[in-house]
């Protein structure tokens, strides 16, 4: 096996991968809002904006989120965009095939033919010292042109100097130092105050060669080219008239750089021609290095048509099909499945002292990069390694590799297993290694922690120690010399450089070294992944849920997502340099930056918008190399931070209000309707200035954005209307902000944004506006009323008083007439009292009414008594009430009178429409008629015959309605005219009510008195068959005691005759083996006819108990040791724990001795070989509980439901295929339950089960 490895191996070295790793660039293209791929030139605006003119998808601003786009419908000349520059004045130049647009934020103005400019292709636009524009390019027929503004008009500088084209041509041209410079065929020229001249460059070139410069840097040094036309293949640097060469990378010639560029730190970057990118970084002429950036390092395309650096520091690349591509840092930059990786699902890294880095899978690969170059030693597909979870180097340079298929050495050529070495079993399952000093502390899962000092090894374990689980996931030296145990179920144990002195927080044994911890002393989870130390001595433990726990020696203090942390689910965490700590999680590393006290200064997340690409963090999967740098193994490859390439943001966002809206709804502030609420519209974001909006027009809504590049996901902003808000609106990430409903008033509208990291810009951008009052609310018209008021009052006076005098005069007139009237108004009034009282006594009647009616359950008494009231309270010749039968379609009226004498039951069908009563069924509204033959038109077609009995004038029709359904109709007529009002009808009403009530109960309870019958006939039912039962049962018992005892007797011979069998004369072995087998079958057949006999004694209650005081934990211990043989074929291990001591209970001992054998033998059944089974003995409440605990694949909740029923097979198999009865627990539950006890089991599938027997303890 090891030989394949190796030959694997050495195949795998042949092909690696001459990749570097993936730096950090973004694209933005058409999925993001880019009208074309292609982009031919940037600048950023004095305003933060960044300006992108493309190969034919017109012009764009971006703002680091959206692009906003100019095409011909918004007046750009075409949309091909060639150069951009913003002069002095703020004027953006286009550049475009059919001429050249200056764009002033509101409009566009064209510079075309007319104008002095030809259809081409102009490759720049730039201002000279004095601010004059100037333009270089081509014209549509070949011809270069250099071209310069004056007077409003494009002029030609070539045509103008002759010397230039006079046997002569232009090669190129260039804005040196605002200066302009123009290389020819014939040499190098330079446009000096006024005049064209010779430049004194090219005196410093061979004669016959030709100057170019290319840039002067920041430094004063001039970069040029030189050669003979059309060859300029030397490079050199010129700095006080002194050329030094400078050499190219290998494979980058001369003739590929274009568009050289300078940034903010001195590198100057070139495209090189379709290859990339090419960084150079200048110290001095000795000191210069070159970086190349591509499609195999993470550039997305390699043609690069033009280089940008904005305000804060991000290089921007025009690209040919790549779109926009911004490239920040490399802060982060990742290695993965394009880098070469055989798989970039990484969970241990390490690095050696020769520079190299050791990555490994889940899978088992094995991949080394050493900065430049990706080999994958061993592959996944050909390795038998295991999933690694930790490297090692050691000192002779090999690397050790913890796995779960055990311990490996790498010696550069081969792997070999050293398992045996470490003194670790051939199966060994290892989780972590770590070193302390000379020795080796390696995490065997199952077996506690192995200590290896190079002689010997010994393990710390549950047992022997008392750490939480023989399953360390994690393993962690902190700086007092204390080793640290995590797991993802136990909590911590922290095992002691020396014995413990103060027994805290626990009281372990004297001189014990361990503590253990968990969510009963301090974690607020016992899912612990890794463990990291800070500078100032606490520890930070990544839970899985909880989010961090941190340890300052004495408590416990917690860090989630409520305190900043981006997820509580914590993978990995580790400190850096610096002392900060840093947490992996599912969405990216956070960054916990501590002040001098320890305390939580502030907490920054990287994610993928700030290049981290891996997004989700292994558990556990991080290191720290001699550098300083920080590698974290994520499920798309491996990540590494540089923390020197991690600059702080300083630079605060520009913020701009865009729009502003009316109720939603984007403006045309230059529609005429609008005028008149402004004087004018700003430039660039349009919005409207010195607006007065009407009172009716008081719904706003701002739009702003904020111009940071860096993160743009990460920007944040606070809003605040003055005149309004008092306060700022808390932290937001939304871009807009609405106001409805403003009151008339002035107010101003600030935003301010901060970036990525949380600097804000200290003046906000403001919008100031004005909301004006209705024509009601203005001061002028609040004047006209006072002086209305004034004029008004005297008027009043005066027509007052003669008012007043006419007035007394009629009211002695009008006191004789009142008094008259106040006479006759008395009269009404004893009256209405009257009415009152009849009222208020009706009232009280329905009240009653209500009470007797709802207190009879059948139909015909609620009849009876509703028909009582009724009369009592109004007149009522005839009164019926009909009730609806679903089965014939019909409403019944039974019981109905008429003068006083009940009529014969009768009916009418629902499809009669012109019956009255139908109308009100159907309908579910009242009939109220004074008059049938004039109102009957109201509810009926025509007029009909009555019902039953006398025609009828007067008459009231109320449906009884429960929850939308029709019950029946109530009603009461009258042979007279206008016999009934309101009143009557309300009464009727009320009635109704407390009637539909009645009906209601009375269907319910003769529904419950129906359903009492049944379930008397069920319960007699049931006696019966109980009696039945009993007696087969009796019988049953009788036949099993007969079939066992008839069993018995031959089943004893034969096991006898087959012992002499074996003893008796030598046997072949065929005919050995039979015996055995017949004997164990008959064995198997003999304690089946016990336990059946065991069965028919307990259900017969005739088990003969001999109670006595027995020491539970001695029965156990004697079980113990008839199972030797069998826990020994299966290499399993029977421990006793808990309380050891004399444990006495009141049982049957011979009884007890068949429950311990039967649980123990069940646990040994179902375990997987090298396993423990622990039986514990605890004491509590009065009652001695014995666990019997086994490692096998547990219970479903199925097997739980039927786990001790008689002859049921479980959905488990026994794991060495051990034959079962199904009677073993079925006779475990009888014996305990007829001894006084309780058994019951707790499982999880999985996770092995747990069987309790309880027994009342005695002394």
């Amino acid at each position: 096996m090891t030989k394949n490895i190796l030959i694997v191996s050495v195949l795998w070295s042949m092909l690696s991968f001459c990749y570097g790793q993936q730096y950090n660039f973004r694209t933005y293209s058409l999925e993001e809002g880019l009208p074309q791929s292609q982009v031919n030139s940037l600048i950023e605006d004095r305003s933060g904006n960044i300006w992108v003119g493309t190969n034919g998808g017109g012009l764009c601003r971006f703002n680091g989120k959206e692009f906003q786009v100019f095409t011909k419908k918004h007046g750009l000349l075409d949309h091909l965009v060639s150069a951009l520059h913003q002069d002095s004045s703020g004027i953006i130049w286009v550049a475009t095939s059919k001429g050249i647009a200056a764009y002033d934020g509101v409009t566009f103005k064209y510079y075309t033919q007319e104008h002095g400019v030809n259809e081409g292709r102009y490759l720049w636009i730039n201002s000279d010292e004095n601010g004059r524009l100037w333009v270089f390019g081509f014209e549509n027929q070949g011809t270069r042109k250099i071209l310069y503004l004056k007077d409003g008009k494009f002029h030609d500088f070539t045509q103008e100097h002759p010397d230039l084209i006079k046997d002569n041509m232009v090669l190129t041209s260039i804005m040196n130092r605002r200066q302009l410079e123009i290389v020819t065929k014939n040499g190098l020229y330079r446009y000096y105050r006024g005049r064209l001249e010779i430049s004194p460059l090219q005196q410093l070139v061979p004669s016959g060669q030709v100057a170019m410069p290319l840039l002067e840097d920041s430094k004063g040094n001039l970069w040029m080219a030189s050669g003979k036309f059309p060859n300029f293949n030397n490079l050199h640097l010129v700095k006080q008239g002194k050329l030094t060469p400078v050499a190219l990378p290998k494979g980058i010639t001369l003739s590929q750089l274009r568009f050289p560029f300078e940034d903010s730190k001195g590198n100057i970057w070139s495209s090189i021609n379709g290859n990339g990118v090419l960084k150079t970084s200048y110290q001095d002429p000795d000191n210069i290095s070159f970086q190349v950036f591509n499609r195999n390092n993470g550039l997305p395309v390699n043609q690069i048509n033009h280089t940008l650096e904005d305000r804060e520091g991000n290089i921007w690349f025009g690209s040919d099909g790549g779109g926009l591509i911004k490239y920040s840092s490399e802060k982060f930059v990742s290695l993965n499945l394009e880098d070469g990786l055989s798989s970039e699902i990484i969970w241990a890294i390490t690095s050696n002292q020769q520079g190299d880095y050791w990555f490994g899978t889940g899978g088992g690969a094995v991949i080394k990069y050493d900065g430049s170059n990706v080999v994958n030693v061993v592959s996944e597909e050909s390795s038998n390694l295991g999933f690694i979870k930790k490297f090692i180097v050691l000192e002779n340079g090999n690397l050790l590799i913890g796995s779960l298929n055990g311990l490996w050495e790498y010696d550069g050529e081969q792997f070999k297993k050293v398992n045996q070495k470490y003194g670790l079993s051939a199966k060994a399952k290892v989780a972590d290694i770590i070193r302390d000093g000379n020795e080796f502390l390696i995490s065997v899962y199952g077996k506690g922690v192995a200590r290896y000092d190079g002689r010997e090894t010994t393990f710390i374990t549950v047992q022997k120690d008392g750490i939480t689980t023989n399953s360390v996931d994690h393993l962690m030296k902190d700086s007092k010399g204390n080793i640290w145990m995590a797991s993802k179920s136990m909590g911590v144990s922290k095992y002691q450089a020396d014995p413990l002195r103060q027994l805290e927080p626990q009281d372990p044994p004297e001189g014990s070294r361990v503590i253990n911890y968990n969510t009963s002393n301090g974690l607020n989870n016992d899912y612990i992944l890794q463990i990291a130390e800070d500078n100032h001595g606490h520890l930070w433990f990544a839970s899985y849920g909880g989010g961090l726990n941190i340890f300052d020696g004495n408590s416990f203090r917690y860090l989630d997502t409520e305190k900043g942390l981006t997820s509580d689910n914590i993978y990995s965490v580790i400190a850096d340099d610096e002392g900060n700590i840093w947490a992996g999680t599912q969405n990216g590393v956070d960054k916990i930056t501590l002040d001098d006290q320890g305390e939580i200064e502030k907490i920054v997340n990287y994610d993928k918008y700030d290049g981290f690409t891996g997004i989700e963090n292994n558990s556990m999967a991080n290191y720290k190399d001699e550098l300083g740098n920080l590698w974290f193994g994520t499920i798309k490859g491996v990540m590494r931070y540089k923390p020197s390439a991690d600059r702080f943001n300083p630079t605060p966002p520009i913020t701009n209000i865009t729009n502003l809206k009316l109720f939603f709804k984007d403006v045309d502030w230059n529609q005429d309707s609008y005028q008149k609420y402004l004087s004018g519209i700003q430039s660039w974001h349009h919005l409207p200035q010195d607006l007065k909006l009407p009172h009716d027009l008081n719904h706003v809504t701002f739009s702003f954005e904020a111009l940071s590049f860096q993160v743009p996901e990460k920007v944040q902003y606070q809003w605040k209307l003055e005149g309004l808000d008092r306060e700022w609106s808390p932290v937001s990430s939304k871009t807009e902000a609405v106001y409805p409903n403003l009151a008339p008033g002035s107010y101003t509208f600030h935003v301010k944004a901060s970036n990525n990291h949380g600097v804000w810009n200290e003046l906000p951008a403001s919008f100031s506006f004005t909301v004006d009052p209705p024509w009601w609310g203005t001061w002028w018209f609040r004047a006209l009323l006072v002086l209305i008021f004034v004029g008004g009052g005297v008027a009043i006076y005066k027509w007052r008083v003669q008012a007043i005098q006419k007035k007394k005069r009629e009211l002695e007139k009008m006191v004789k007439q009142k008094t008259k009237e106040v006479v006759q108004q008395k009269d009404e009034i004893l009256v209405q009292s009257k009415k009152l009282e009849e009222s208020y006594h009706n009232l009280e009647l329905l009240s009653d009414v209500g009470k007797s009616i709802t207190s009879n359950l059948t139909v015909c008494n609620i009849t009876d008594t509703v028909y009582e009231n009724v009369n009592n309270l109004m007149k009522a010749e005839i009164f019926w009430i009909g009730i609806y039968d679903e089965q014939n379609q019909s409403i019944v009226f039974n019981g109905a009178v008429e003068a006083g004498e009940e009529l014969p039951t009768f009916s009418c069908k629902l499809s009669e429409d012109d019956r009255l009563a139908v109308w009100c069924f159907k309908n579910q509204k009242e009939v109220y008629i004074n008059d049938y033959s004039k109102e009957y038109s109201k509810y009926a077609g025509k007029a009909t015959d009555a019902i039953a009995g006398k025609p009828t004038q007067s008459i009231i029709y109320v449906p009884l309605v429960s929850n939308g359904k029709t019950l029946g109709v109530l009603s009461v007529q009258s042979y007279q005219k206008n016999a009934y009002d309101e009143h009557h009808l309300s009464l009727i009403r009320n009635i109704a009510v407390h009637t539909k009530i009645a009906l209601e109960n009375a269907a319910a309870y003769e529904k419950i008195t129906e359903q009492s019958r049944g379930l008397i006939r069920q319960k007699e039912q049931i006696q019966s068959k109980n009696q039945e039962l009993l007696e087969l049962n009796k019988e049953k018992n009788h036949l099993i005691g007969i079939v066992a005892h008839d069993l018995r007797n031959p089943l004893t011979s034969a096991l006898t005759i087959g012992g002499l069998l074996k003893t008796g004369p030598k046997l072949t072995e065929e005919q050995e083996e039979y015996a055995d087998h017949m004997l164990h079958a008959m064995e198997r057949m003999n304690q089946m006819v016990n336990r059946i006999l065991d069965i028919k004694a307990i259900e017969s209650k005739s088990v003969p108990l001999r109670l006595e005081k027995t020491n539970l934990v001695e029965v156990l211990q004697e079980v113990r040791d008839e199972f030797k043989d069998a826990l020994g074929k299966k290499a399993l291990k029977l421990q006793i724990i808990g309380d050891k001591h004399e444990l006495l209970a009141e049982v049957d001992r011979n009884y007890l001795t068949q429950i311990y054998e039967n649980l123990i033998s069940n646990a040994i059944k179902f375990s997987p070989p090298n396993k423990v089974i622990s039986v514990g003995f605890y004491k509590h409440n009065g009652h001695i509980e014995t666990e019997i605990r086994d490692q096998g694949p547990g219970l479903t909740p199925q097997d739980m439901n039927k786990l001790f029923r008689k002859y049921q097979q479980l959905s488990a198999r026994p794991t060495a295929g051990e034959q079962s009865t199904g009677l073993g627990l079925s006779i475990v539950k009888k014996y305990v339950e007829v001894m006084g006890g309780k058994v019951w089991a707790e499982s999880t599938p999985g996770e092995g089960a747990v069987f309790k027997v309880q027994f009342t303890a005695v002394i």
